[in-house]
Formats: structure tokens, sequence, C-alpha cells
């Protein structure tokens, strides 16, 4: 983590007066995961504030692929061991003194196991997206009440495949997925929103195709893939980015041929990250 200056030491842990700090300048935790001598994944969970990086308890062994902070918390997903806990865990919290599994009512699928792929807060409630069962219902998001996990609305698919990307705004929640219906039961393509009450299409114009990177900003919403988009049956071809601005599909000017990993506005401008070696 030392790649952006400030402290690196992992001997200095955050403490919960360094996570309300970062709480109140909208930091995002990070996760970076590394392979110990004898071949074991770890991964350091951190924070950026005041200009230092601050490691979050001790390394956990295993994956964790998304990380959120929420009034004081922090949570993360994926597929890992706490420490001192001889069970994998899909989701965790830290309360300031230690890691906790939250998992508890999570079940795996017909044939699958649990998988936990984004996580986020909206509302100040937290949301996770992946594949599970919650109260003998298959799931692909579900929000967290303070004790255990509830199915968000209706089912948002037949066979409900991951939800893979959030993105929340002040008033929606952006869910990219495969299969994904509306309130009604009315198939929406692969981009839905929710308004705390029903889930929604974008746009009449359905995505047909998956995602792997969004974000809204100034009423517009970029949305990258890994091939062309497929808009209701049709290719927008010409850029693997797109908006979505005034009910309407656009590609950004410009060819973009490689792979967009992720997509963060900062200030009045929007930053596109590339996969390493594309």
């Amino acid at each position: 983590f030392s790649s952006r200056g400030g402290s690196s030491d992992p001997a200095k842990p955050a403490s919960s007066s360094s996570v309300a700090a970062a709480q109140s300048s909208a930091v995002v935790p990070v996760a970076r995961m590394g392979v110990t001598a004898n071949g074991v994944h770890e991964t350091t969970v951190a924070l950026w504030t005041n200009g230092s990086w601050f490691p979050i308890g001790e390394q956990i062994k295993g994956a964790v692929s998304c990380a959120v902070l929420l009034d004081g918390k922090v949570y993360i997903g994926g597929e890992f061991y706490l420490p001192g806990n001889a069970d994998v865990s899909r989701v965790a919290v830290w309360d300031g003194k230690a890691w906790k599994d939250i998992g508890g009512n999570l079940a795996s699928g017909p044939g699958a196991p649990i998988s936990v792929q984004a996580i986020t807060a909206f509302r100040s409630t937290v949301y996770i997206g992946g594949a599970f069962v919650i109260n003998n219902t298959e799931a692909g998001i579900a929000e967290w009440t303070g004790t255990d996990w509830k199915v968000v609305g209706n089912q948002i698919g037949d066979t409900v495949a991951p939800v893979t990307l959030f993105w929340p705004t002040r008033t929606e929640l952006y869910v990219s997925g495969n299969e994904l219906k509306d309130s009604q039961n009315k198939y929406i393509g692969h981009l839905a929103k929710w308004n705390g009450e029903q889930w929604r299409e974008v746009v009449p114009e359905r995505l047909d195709s998956d995602l792997i990177a969004m974000a809204e900003d100034n009423n517009a919403l970029y949305v990258a893939g890994a091939q062309s988009f497929i808009i209701d049956k049709s290719m927008l071809s010409g850029s693997l980015v797109a908006r979505i601005q005034d009910g309407k599909w656009s590609t950004l000017r410009g060819e973009q041929k490689s792979v967009v990993s992720s997509i963060q506005p900062y200030g009045d401008e929007i930053f596109f990250a590339q996969q390493a070696g594309v």
C-alpha cells in the first residue's frame, strides 16, 4: 500500500477513531491479496485516511472481493477465513476491535456454494450481491437488518444468477446481474434499479450483456463491459464504455477497445482504470 505515500506499517492497525475519520471523509476500504512462501493466500484490508494507510486487524486467509464502510464499521465479502476461525466466511464486519462473521443465515444453493461478489451501503443499510439461499429462497441480493440477511423485494430472476455490481445514489441503487426482472416479474435485462420499494428498469432499451464496472455522475450512468453492448438484441458498437443519460444510450467519444475494470467519478472528472496487461 505504499504507492500512494504515507505509512504502510502493518503493525499500525486502524483504531476506531481512524475508521470514524475515514467515514467522515467518504474513504472506501480496500483489500490487497498476497501469497505467502508456502502458497497460502492472505488479504490485508486497509483504509486510507489523513495521508496514511491503516491496516484493519490481522491478515485474513483467503480472498476478500469487496468492502464497504458504514457507520464506523467495515463490511467485507468474499471467501476467507477470519483469524482464529476454522470455518470459511462469506461476509464479515470489523467492529473496531475484531472481525466478526455475519453470514450465519446465508445458505448454499442447489449444487452451488454461497457466493458474495459485491457489497455496498444504500440508505444506511448494507447490501450484498451474489448467489445464495435465505430462508429457502434463492436470492441474488440481500440487505443486512443488523442481526441477519433478508431478500430485497421480489426475486429478480427465475433461477437467480449472481448480482455482481452495485452503484448507490441518494435515491436509487443500481444493480447489474443476469436475467433481472422488475417487481411485476417482467424481464428487464442485466441492469436494474431499486428505489427502496420496487425493482424497475433503468431505461426502456434494456441491456442484454454483462457489465464489469459502472458509476453514476451528474445524472448519467457510465458502464463498462468486456464486449460490445447488446441493447434490445442489437449491438451498440464503437466502444466498451457507454453512457445512459436522459433515457438514452450512447458510447463515449473515441473508440475504446481495452477492457475497463473500474469507473470512479472525482470532482468534475471521471476516471477509468484498465485491466493490467490488456
